[in-house]
């Protein structure tokens, strides 16, 4: 039957009723047939009863083993036997035993029972009870006399709520929830024994109702009672003790007193005393956490300060469920030795329940709630009161206990949990954030003058209520954030440049004249303002917020707060006017000696500087980075963050230099006092990991408390922070523990202790979508003048490093660079993604790599401007081209390209093919340039120098295609026959083109046997590389393929040789292969591939290589982590790796979904059905044989 229709209390009735042992136990799907045979073994040595809460909870598989342990107990008893041989053991049978179960029909995470279970039970359905009948009786037993109608008060009250008010996950008006008021009405009976009774009732119905109901249902709610209860006053509760505590906590924790919030401290009071276990539900910043730590600290303040003997001392423990596995949270049992290890919550829990001291102890859940841990806990949540283990023990909980839950939302919870809790919901409305500045005014008043403080306080009233909702309202945010977190945002910013600009320092402060400071106090403001209010919001946003920002300066409107005094900016700290494109992001603060405060914009530095004079020729393409305003922006608020020990948090598309920007910063910081720690999350990141990755940099400082190296601050850097899968309630939990991380200064570690981690802070960097509790900035897409900026400034540095000096020349280049940026916005705007084309995901990287192919090309063989544009033609073919699927896609590229030379480079497609393609027909629907041209590398000498160059002559190229051809199959073990026709020559050229490339990797997508593996063995051959493949086996596992990426990355990374790398879609088939792959291609790096001591070996050869390259600094004063940058570095420039995929099924799509790097970091080639001489020349060549 449903929750709260009696169906454990009957059992045990019944065993009460005839004097039988009953034990009740709670099942869980971790329960396995060993633990359940124990309990068997137990019932028929003793003869007792079982009740078996919740039965339909095991998993499918151990409840058909149970059936057939149940029917042997059941033939042996039919059959009068007094001996039974239970799984291998010999038992007296002792006839009185018997198995009860109990289950909730269609309940989340509840599984149907199997037909030869249900065969060996009677089934009894249980009704929902006459609740008006219980509850009469029940008030009789208090010594209530007008017991009748007050019963039936309360179950219409229940009724009218459940008809009237709005419906929420959180309430619930069952059996428990009546029974919740029948208890908070006997112990008002006992303590008031002669107050009338309507009004103990009511006063109770309150209690206990009142503070799960959102502000709108609370009115209605208090028309129902009145008019059920007419005309009853309810006396105010004497809380005059708890009240003058609450005054002092809240002024020692530095809270501000508001009204709403005091309410919720004594709603959350009334319900600790009538519900053991209870749930504080709402958003973020509606003030849960703080609630029950006010209590808390209320409470022990009332009992040990003010003499309160009602009161007792309050201590509380926060678990964090999600962010570790069920197993270590509840204890598991080793499934080889059968050893049982305990849990997080087993350890805390039997640490309050046998604590000597009466103390009042909460045991506080700060996680998202679902059915798949929280429904072990309903026999500790119902009246059995004790907590069940797999192991099939239980431990029964003390009186002081309380077991809370801290909630966003009850989506996920069933029924037969919510009925079990009492409730107190929060709304962050109720609360807003305006205290929050309050605290932080009040806080931060120590080391400001009280002038400074009033104005900082005025500054906040003019400007940041607007602010934040005209962001609300009017702006797209990458990511939805709190408005308290906005608002806190700003808070941090601003104290870190306070301090900055020496505000802190009162003798500094008092020297100078209050108008400048205060003038400059209004800069600092402004600028934190847009940086922390206006820094989520996308490209369209920051315009319209631009404009906002600008007009609400000049004329400052005033807020709800009764000031009468209005705030005026002077003319200094107002935004400079300059230009449509320039916006108030563009600007930072400089401090000048006079200590006053003048605008800046970023675009000056940039302009004033070159950026290539200042890149060495031999650096290689990947390690290049040009400055732009959107890196400066960033470096200067991520090092107020770093230097603070803020979290941050960076959004924007891929490839738009989140990660790069980031790690530049992160590398020119001195590693005597950073230490860094990188990790890249995928779909199929879990938490477990996470927390490896950053233990195994941590050392032990003192008892309970970790951190890096004395002096040194461990900076743990996320990339794509929001890829972890949801699990199947929409958690993830490896997010869950940075943010208890975040929250609680640590986690729990592997001996189930509380790690505090000290000196460490996160920066994280993600695509949009996604959530946090993190300091937010966005980094936007550059516009086309930024992006033609970027890559012609690498475009020049090129043409610098080999001299070409012809300014004709160099303006064609400029102007294919121009060319590429516009077809790349054409692209991005036409060929969308859709499930069947889903590899068409173009970003920045796309553009960077014509640019690399371009510089393919050496001085001597640029001839003139026409054979540049034809090398910009096959480059941009070789990118973007290669890929497309659809013909009619490959026609549409063909005219955009057309239009580009026309309007771009001021070409016409005709007169750049003139001389040597004199052939070839045009017109618009085949693309036959493209096909025609090629550059490449195959007719260079054999053993000297092989330029990139022009191949014109075909005969030529099959000529030697089938020289290479006829060496591979003599040096190797394994021939290949292979035909060679036109069509396989092209892919072999384009694959030789991605070998050349630094760090070019590939991704071929095509059926099987379109040639895609021998083509590229074919390709490694001809550019001379080694090619490396796994070999899969059944028994395949993790610990082979780190055994087999160690090789790989030692041979690329020690040996210096110019490696391949191929894997094909059926070695992919684990989820770790696809992980580390996602890694490899993106960082050069696979995490926790080597181990300190497996490292040790390899730096003494990487030692030698840095002595050949005379890295000097590096051997002086390198530390282990530095060269294993090194390596990593070198691996990056050495690796190449192929993956061939076929396009067939959702494999493909769904390995783009959850492993974006496979497409983002790699060249693209779709191969096209063969063309019919192809099959014709494969044909004459088996036939000729």
């Amino acid at each position: 039957g449903p929750a709260g229709t009696g169906k454990t209390e009957s059992t045990k009735d019944l065993a009460k009723a005839i004097a039988m042992q009953c034990i009740v136990f709670n099942c869980s799907d971790g329960l396995n047939i060993h633990a359940m045979a124990k309990f068997f073994k137990g019932l028929i040595a003793t003869g007792a009863w079982s009740c078996f809460d919740e039965f339909n909870r095991i998993d499918l598989e151990v409840l058909s083993v149970i059936a057939q342990q149940i029917l042997q107990i059941q033939q042996c008893k039919a059959a009068m036997k007094t001996n039974i041989l239970f799984e291998g053991t010999e038992l007296v049978l002792k006839h009185s035993c018997n198995v009860f179960i109990t289950m909730n029909p269609g309940y989340a995470g509840r599984s149907e029972l199997p037909d030869n279970l249900k065969a060996l039970f009677r089934p009894v359905a249980m009704m929902v009870p006459d609740y008006s009948l219980i509850a009469e009786i029940s008030l009789y037993s208090f010594g209530f006399v007008d017991a009748r109608s007050q019963a039936r008060k309360i179950v219409a009250v229940y009724k009218l709520c459940s008809e009237q008010l709005s419906s929420q996950d959180h309430y619930d008006y069952g059996m428990r929830a009546v029974k919740a008021v029948l208890t908070a009405a006997s112990q008002l009976k006992r303590k008031y024994p002669n107050e009338r009774e309507d009004v103990l009732i009511l006063r109770s119905i309150t209690d206990v109702n009142l503070p799960k109901f959102l502000q709108q249902d609370v009115d209605l709610f208090k028309n129902i009672t009145s008019d059920l209860f007419p005309g009853v006053k309810l006396p105010n509760p004497d809380y005059n003790t708890l009240n003058t505590a609450m005054t002092s906590v809240l002024a020692t924790m530095n809270l501000q007193s508001v009204q709403n919030f005091r309410k919720k401290v004594l709603q959350l009071y009334e319900v600790v005393n009538t519900r053991h276990g209870l749930m504080l539900v709402g958003q973020p910043f509606s003030g849960k956490s703080s609630c029950y730590k006010v209590l808390a600290a209320t409470l022990t303040y009332a009992c040990k300060k003010l003499g309160s003997l009602d009161e007792l001392p309050t201590n509380y423990y926060i678990i964090n469920p999600k962010s570790i596995s069920l197993n270590f949270l509840y204890g598991y049992s080793d499934p080889v030795s059968k050893e049982w290890t305990e849990g997080v919550l087993a350890e805390v829990y039997r640490k309050c329940a046998t604590a000597t001291v009466p103390d009042r102890q909460f045991i506080v859940f700060d996680g998202p709630v679902d059915a798949d841990w929280i429904e072990n806990m309903n026999t500790v949540l119902d009246d059995n009161k004790k907590l069940c283990l797999m192991s099939g023990e239980t431990i029964p909980m003390s009186n002081s206990m309380t077991m809370m839950f801290e909630v966003a939302d009850l989506r996920q919870a069933s029924p037969a949990t919510v009925s079990r809790c009492g409730m107190v919901y929060m709304q962050p409305e109720q609360l807003g954030w305006w205290p929050l500045v309050l605290s932080w005014l009040s806080q931060i008043s120590e080391f400001l003058d009280e002038s400074l403080i009033e104005h900082l306080n005025e500054l906040f009233d003019a400007t940041t209520g607007q602010c934040v909702h005209y962001i609300k309202t009017r702006c797209k945010e990458y990511q939805n954030v709190p408005e308290g977190t906005l608002v806190v945002q700003l808070m941090r910013l601003l104290r870190a440049f306070l301090h900055k600009y020496r505000f802190f320092e009162k003798e500094y402060i008092s020297k100078i004249k209050l108008e400048v400071v205060q003038n400059s106090l209004d800069m600092i403001f402004i600028y934190c303002t847009i940086w922390s209010i206006g820094a989520t919001i996308d490209e369209k946003g920051r315009q319209d917020f631009d404009r906002y920002l600008k007009q609400l300066i000049k004329n400052p409107q005033k807020c709800e707060t009764k000031k009468d005094k209005l705030i005026k900016f002077e003319k200094q700290a107002m935004l400079p006017e300059a230009g449509p494109h320039v916006l108030v992001y563009d600007y930072y603060l400089e401090q000048e000696e006079s200590g006053s405060c003048k605008w800046k914009n970023y675009q000056q530095i940039i302009d004033s500087v070159s950026a290539t004079d200042s890149i060495p020729a031999d650096e290689s393409y990947h390690n290049i980075v040009i400055k732009t305003a959107e890196q400066l922006r960033l470096t200067e608020l991520l090092q107020v963050a770093i230097q603070y020990h803020y979290p941050f948090l960076v959004i924007g598309q891929t490839g738009t230099g989140k990660s790069t920007y980031i790690n530049t910063y992160l590398k020119s910081l001195s590693h005597e006092k950073y230490l860094l720690v990188g990790i890249n999350f995928s779909a199929q990141t879990s938490s477990e990991e996470t927390q490896l990755i950053v233990d195994s940099k941590l050392d032990r400082r003192r008892k309970g408390i970790f951190g890096p190296p004395i002096g040194v601050s461990c900076l743990v850097f996320v990339d794509d922070l929001n890829m972890p899968q949801l699990d199947k309630y929409g958690a993830q939990p490896p997010i869950e523990l940075l943010r208890q991380f975040l929250d609680q200064k640590g986690w729990y570690g592997k001996d189930r202790k509380f790690m505090e981690i000290i000196e460490t802070s996160l920066i994280g960097a993600m695509g949009p979508p996604g959530g946090g509790r993190n300091q937010i900035t966005s980094s936007s897409e550059p516009n086309q003048l930024q992006m033609e900026r970027i890559f012609t400034e690498l475009m020049s540095w090129y043409m610098n490093k080999i001299q070409l000096n012809d300014e004709n020349l160099r303006r064609t280049f400029k102007l294919c660079i121009e060319a590429t940026v516009e077809m790349y916005m054409n692209i991005v705007q036409n060929l969308k993604p859709t499930p069947a084309k889903c590899h068409y995901l173009f970003n920045l990287r796309d553009v960077s790599r014509v640019v690399q192919g371009l510089q393919l090309i050496s001085k001597n063989q640029i001839e003139n401007d026409k054979k540049i544009i034809r090398l910009w033609i096959n480059e941009v073919s070789r990118v973007f081209y290669d890929r497309l699927s659809f013909e009619q896609d490959q026609v549409w590229f063909y005219n955009a390209l057309c239009s580009s030379i026309r309007n771009k480079i001021k070409e016409d497609i005709k007169m750049v093919m003139k001389g040597p393609y004199d052939h070839i027909k045009y017109n618009l629907l085949t693309p036959e340039p493209i096909k025609v041209i090629r550059f490449g590398e195959l007719l260079g000498n054999v053993d000297g120098d092989r330029f990139y160059d022009e191949m014109i002559d075909m005969e030529k190229i099959f000529a030697k295609v089938e020289y290479f051809l006829e060496d591979y199959n003599q040096n190797n073990k394994r021939p290949m026959t292979l035909v060679l026709f036109e069509f396989a020559i092209g892919h072999i050229i384009n694959i030789c083109r991605i070998l050349r490339l630094q760090g070019g990797h590939g991704l071929l997508i095509g059926l099987g046997g379109s040639g895609r593996q021998s083509l590229t063995y074919l390709s490694a051959h001809i550019r001379d590389l080694r090619l490396t493949q796994i070999e899969m086996s059944k028994s395949y596992q993790k610990e082979q393929w780190i055994e087999d990426m160690r090789k790989v990355m030692i041979q690329a990374g020690v040996d210096s040789k110019e490696s391949v790398f191929i894997i094909n879609d059926s070695q992919m088939s684990k989820s770790f292969i696809l992980e580390d792959l996602n890694n490899l291609l993106n960082s050069g790096d696979i995490p926790n591939l080597f181990s300190q001591e497996d490292f040790i070996p390899v730096i003494d050869r990487l030692r030698q290589n840095a002595k050949k390259e005379g890295k000097v600094k590096l051997l002086e004063q390198g530390t282990n982590q530095q060269f294993y940058d090194y390596f990593v570095q070198t691996v990056k420039k050495k690796l190449h790796i192929i993956v061939t995929q076929s396009p067939i099924g959702d494999t493909l799509r769904n390995r783009i979904r959850n492993f974006p790097n496979i497409v983002n970091c790699t060249n693209i080639i779709w191969y096209r059905q063969w063309p019919e001489e192809a099959l014709d020349a494969v044909g004459h060549k088996l036939i000729s044989e």
